[in-house]
């Protein structure tokens, strides 16, 4: 089980994860989506298909800086494998309320095999996420009081918050998080050397999307 529910008889191929709240018209979806991105017969990178649910095992993270109109960005990669269809899946993040929570999990797992990642709407009407590691779904690592305080402004009458202290706590621990795992996994052999310098070569292609923030992401969420 790798995209959604069913089972996914692709091999060797690598997906591109992107979290969607809202439509094309920025209308809130009903529930979030992942909107999936693999590569057409042109070479050409495009979505294929949404789903609300990943698995897989957890080989890699990332932390990729850039900058968009003046202002830095981070994008958070994480590298989901399916060694059963052997199939790759990069979840590219953006920092906001939802995949913070979806961070804070991160930090917490029991173990980096058989996760699965979904996306629903809560109680409350926002979007969230539940990690689950061998069906037992994942806590938060810290609690919302072990967490920076956003620096709250006031702008036109309306306060405003500032999370860039919690946005480098996360970019901080989820380094640190990720050079321990990369540092594991770096000693692991893959066992399919074609498919692995497949996926390597497709991901030296996208590297300028994954770090482009005005891309299709969804990022109304602060």
């Amino acid at each position: 089980m790798a995209i959604g529910e069913k089972y996914n008889k692709n091999t060797g191929k690598l997906f591109i994860f992107k979290i969607k709240t809202t439509d094309e018209n920025k209308k809130k979806l009903e529930s979030p989506i992942f909107e999936i991105r693999e590569k057409n017969e042109q070479g050409q990178w495009v979505i294929t298909q949404t789903n609300s649910v990943v698995s897989g095992d957890l080989v890699k993270t990332e932390v990729k800086e850039g900058e968009f109109e003046g202002q830095k960005t981070y994008n958070i990669n994480l590298h989901l494998k399916d060694n059963e269809v052997d199939e790759t899946y990069i979840l590219d993040l953006k920092l906001n309320m939802l995949t913070r929570g979806l961070l804070n999990s991160i930090l917490n797992i029991p173990e980096t095999n058989d996760l699965k990642i979904s996306l629903y709407t809560g109680k409350n009407e926002y979007p969230a996420t539940a990690l689950r590691v061998k069906g037992q779904l994942v806590k938060w690592k810290y609690s919302v009081d072990d967490l920076p305080k956003p620096e709250e402004v006031k702008f036109k009458g309306k306060i405003q918050r500032d999370y860039s202290a919690v946005d480098d706590f996360f970019i901080e621990k989820i380094k640190a998080f990720g050079g321990n795992l990369n540092k594991s996994n770096s000693k692991t052999e893959n066992k399919s050397k074609k498919s692995t310098k497949k996926v390597e070569k497709d991901l030296d292609e996208i590297e300028g999307e994954l770090q482009n923030g005005n891309d299709s992401e969804d990022s109304s969420i602060f």
